[in-house]
């Protein structure tokens, strides 16, 4: 649905909502709860972007005060359920009740202030009603410097669902941060297992590799990544105005710091503009940006090395294979007898017969003895002819078996 105000000088306010069939219906005082927190979670999680800023558009503080902030949490905390409906990172390819967008923008907002205390008030309520709250609770606890309270809380949540991921990643960063990387190694790969089809288990699983200097493990891990479609925000769709006025000093506006084309000034080099990734997003840009991580740390020859060691490219595939049709075949397949012997096509056999063109046959046509002569059957089934005269079987030897031609 969709929010609207309609605003009319003289004439008064009417707020209502639009559903997808275009009907109007009253704004329930639910409603306006959701619209609520969707507005703060916009200021909280866009307060960073590049891209949803605007010329002339001040920012404030989505709270300012200590009411404006318990406002926040009993929305929150009345909401948290439906969190998922919101979305999620573009990382994420299915938002659960941890995984989405509400409880990005908690901890962010707790986070950056390092006031863990009140995001942990929250999630215990929430942990009394969903299991599936540990993660939060657990990386709230760590973030306030309660880390053996936080790993006991991993601990019995992993006792009860061995197959979160999110708790993995939390106890694997924890690891990380204490200098046991070989062991988060084993957590990261538990929960690639358990979440196959999520790109943040590979890239976890990609970083880890990275800092234990696996960087052909990184490179393959890197490359099996699920890789997803990034849908674009709805961020502010402004015209480009003809002529701009903004309220600022004199000086400010000579020294060309507001003008939008001065931060594209072509002082970079032209083959560092061409680069792809300002236009990446989403996952894409996520795996970019392990990759040149993984550069950064070993170099780009050592980068092109590691690649030919684990990847074959397509133009060396098309030229193994061009190579391999234009070499003529020096040896002959080898044959298998029936007594289970293998030789070559054109060995002569012991008794000086040397079959070439009967024994390349064999696999498809019949099983030919190594018996002196050469049997075929002919007429029925019943008669065997013998071409060499007489069979002279030797007792120790297994009877020949007729080849049906």
């Amino acid at each position: 649905v969709d929010m609207r105000v309609d605003v009319k000088i003289p004439g008064g306010v009417q707020a209502y909502i639009v559903d997808v069939r275009g009907e109007r219906h009253e704004a329930t005082p639910e409603l306006w709860q959701e619209t609520y927190l969707s507005a703060m979670l916009r200021a909280i999680l866009y307060a960073d972007d590049v891209n949803y800023r605007l010329a002339g558009y001040r920012k404030l503080d989505p709270i300012t005060t200590a009411e404006g902030e318990i406002r926040f949490l009993q929305a929150a905390e009345a909401l948290f359920m439906k969190g998922w409906q919101l979305g999620s990172d573009p990382e994420i390819q299915v938002a659960s009740v941890v995984s989405n967008h509400l409880a990005s923008g908690v901890m962010k907002y707790f986070g950056d202030s390092f006031r863990y205390d009140q995001a942990v008030n929250l999630f215990e309520k929430l942990h009394a009603k969903e299991p599936d709250m540990a993660s939060l609770l657990a990386q709230a606890y760590i973030g306030m410097n309660e880390e053996v309270k936080g790993v006991q809380i991993i601990a019995s949540a992993l006792r009860e669902n061995p197959q979160a991921y999110t708790l993995l990643h939390v106890q694997c960063d924890f690891l990380r941060s204490k200098g046991k990387t070989e062991w988060a190694l084993q957590l990261a790969r538990q929960a690639v297992n358990c979440a196959p089809s999520e790109f943040a288990t590979w890239a976890k699983l990609t970083e880890v590799y990275t800092e234990l200097g696996m960087y052909d493990s990184a490179l393959l891990t890197l490359n099996s990544c699920p890789m997803f479609t990034y849908n674009e925000r709805d961020l502010h769709r402004m015209p480009t105005p003809a002529k701009t006025h903004l309220p600022i000093k004199q000086f400010i506006a000579d020294s060309n710091i507001l003008d939008e084309d001065g931060a594209k000034d072509n002082d970079a080099d032209v083959a560092l503009l061409r680069l792809p990734a300002p236009g990446l997003r989403g996952t894409f840009a996520r795996a970019y940006a392990l990759l040149a991580r993984l550069v950064s740390q070993i170099g780009w020859d050592e980068l092109l090395k590691t690649r030919s060691a684990v990847f074959v490219m397509e133009e060396e595939y098309r030229a193994q294979k061009a190579a391999a049709a234009s070499q003529t075949p020096t040896k002959e397949s080898p044959v298998i007898m029936e007594d289970g012997s293998v030789r070559d096509s054109g060995v002569a056999l012991p008794n000086g017969n040397n079959r070439h063109s009967a024994d390349d046959d064999a696999s498809t046509r019949g099983i030919q003895s190594p018996g002196d002569g050469q049997a075929s059957a002919a007429g029925s089934m019943g008669s065997v002819t013998v071409t060499n005269g007489n069979p002279n079987l030797n007792v120790n030897t297994i009877p020949p078996i007729p080849v049906i031609k």
